[in-house]
């Protein structure tokens, strides 16, 4: 059987040149040549001229045009186009159909057809120690500097530096092959998040400061946006100094875990008001503002402290009266509403199980939303005319909050949900700036942070877009005084918390989380991070 030399030319013998031994050939297109160098008799050669180094080849099929210069050691596999004006150095390896293009036609001329306008030429350099994938094309007026690999498929537009692996259409680099590091590409975000850092962490314990009023000779903490002092204000003040690794304003940590336990009723379990102690464990888990108590065990938790009772009253309730409840969810309409209530149940049992290392029984609770979440949007609420999917992707963070990411459960029909997450955003302008609030960024930021834990789907789009928000949100922060809920409010203790928690998860998707000074502990911690 013959050996496929043309294809293969490092199998051929010394003496075998293939085209170079014709000298008409040779003459016809300014071919020159050192020994043992080699072009296939079927490559198509049809240049202004042609340098090829010692024991360099161009393999079967190969077309070259123009004038190219090709160094020692390199060769050019089976149906490789190089055009124009090209350079290659020496020991380079360039694969299978791949095309080198030295040239562009021109086009700057709108009243003139593109056939008619003259070629221009920058001209490729491609420098030694150079390896090409198969199916790369690398456009006019490129350098590739010493020692790169172009990944396979890649479409390189701009100069790649030394040592680089890059790959992509456009190309971009991926690391340096000598320090292995990955390139730095966020924009100037990572100095953004060292000022705003320093600034705050600088700050925090001031503008606590500014928070607290006096009352019967207490020290509150007052919640403006609904202009009283109350217990979920002084949480939040606990989470954001917790965060810090410190503790409030002149108060000792024993006094901080103290009031925050005796929020707590002994009998329920929740953290409610007097009149509500004697409703009914129904009553008690549908009807009541049951959020002070979730905001009371994650302050405990982020001291590393914990409530004095379980939460009694979920078992009080049978599962088939749960499920009832769940079922009668205002699933439709009410997306968020829906996720809030099983946010607040499977966080009741959250906090019976490191507490108290209680049994979780949410099996009825997760049979249930597996079967109800929607495989082609990936959400558990519907779209509605008026507000779009608001609903169901801020129904999305709650419910996945207290149950999936506490607990550590696969989340289903990931992909769906991170395309109707980006709808929402698209259509609610938040790349705009539009829309904004604290809950509605930080609906679309830890939904996309928890998929990220499952998927690579759209990692690409998902790190742009908190490229794009996180200097918006730095820039909320007012000095010494925290952040704002939204820009029409004045700041807030509850503001302070879910943006300093939100531009925390932004970061950390980023892989930026460690230029912060801090580290939510609380409510808002990353549960589930791979």
């Amino acid at each position: 059987m013959e050996t496929p030399v043309q294809e293969l030319p490092w199998l051929r013998t010394k003496d075998n040149q293939g085209k170079l031994s014709d000298e008409d050939f040779c003459q016809k297109y300014n071919v020159s040549f050192e020994d043992e160098s080699y072009v296939a008799e079927d490559a198509a050669i049809s240049t202004e001229s042609l340098k090829l180094g010692f024991k360099s080849f161009i393999a079967s099929g190969c077309v070259l045009t123009g004038n190219i210069s090709i160094g020692s050691y390199s060769t050019v596999n089976i149906y490789t186009h190089v055009c124009g004006k090209v350079s290659i150095g020496d020991g380079v390896r360039i694969g299978t159909k791949t095309s080198i293009f030295g040239f562009n036609h021109g086009f700057s001329d709108v009243d003139k057809p593109i056939h008619q306008q003259k070629h221009i030429s920058k001209g490729i350099t491609i420098k030694d120690d150079v390896w090409i994938g198969a199916n790369v094309v690398i456009v006019d007026g490129v350098t590739v500097n010493k020692h790169c690999i172009i990944a396979a498929g890649a479409v390189v537009t701009k100069d790649v530096p030394e040592y680089s692996v890059v790959g992509g259409n456009p190309a971009k680099v991926i690391k340096n092959r000598k320090t292995n590091s990955r390139p730095n590409n966020n924009s100037g975000v990572d100095q953004q998040l060292k000022s705003y850092s320093k600034q705050i962490s600088n700050e925090w314990q001031e503008f606590l400061k500014h928070f607290i009023v006096e009352k019967d000779g207490k020290e509150l903490y007052y919640d403006f946006r609904r202009s009283e002092t109350n217990k979920r204000a002084y949480n939040d003040a606990v989470e954001i100094s917790a965060a810090f690794d410190g503790k409030l304003p002149n108060e000792e940590l024993a006094e901080t875990i103290k009031n925050i336990q005796s929020m707590q009723d002994p009998k329920s379990g929740l953290v409610i008001s007097a009149s509500d102690e004697n409703k009914t464990p129904i009553e008690l888990i549908t009807e009541v503002y049951n959020y002070d108590t979730m905001s009371a065990g994650y302050a405990l938790m982020a001291l590393g402290e914990k409530f004095l009772y379980p939460i009694s009253v979920i078992d009080k309730v049978s599962n088939v009266k749960i499920l009832n409840i769940i079922k009668d969810l205002n699933w439709k309409t009410g997306g968020w509403g829906a996720g809030s209530w099983i946010d607040i149940y499977s966080t009741f049992h959250y906090f019976n199980k490191i507490n108290f290392d209680m049994e979780e029984s949410l099996e009825i609770v997760f049979g249930f939303l597996t079967k109800k979440n929607n495989k082609y949007t990936g959400m558990w609420g519907e779209f509605i005319n008026e507000s779009g999917w608001l609903q169901p992707v801020n129904g999305f963070y709650r419910l996945t909050r207290g149950s999936y990411a506490q607990f550590e459960y696969s989340l289903p029909n990931v992909e769906s949900a991170i395309d109707t997450i980006f709808t929402h955003t698209r259509n609610y302008g938040f790349k705009d700036w539009k829309n904004i609030t604290a809950c509605n960024i930080l609906d679309i930021v830890h939904p996309l942070w928890l998929c990220m834990q499952q998927s690579d789907y759209r990692k690409d789009e998902i790190k742009a877009l908190m490229l794009h928000l996180l200097p918006q949100m730095l820039s909320q922060y007012q000095s010494q005084k925290g952040f704002a809920f939204c820009p029409e409010e004045d700041v807030s203790l509850m503001g302070t918390e879910m943006w300093m928690s939100i531009v925390y998860l932004a970061a950390d998707i980023l892989g930026l989380e460690n230029e912060l000074s801090y580290k939510p502990k609380g409510i808002h911690i990353l549960n589930n991070k791979k």
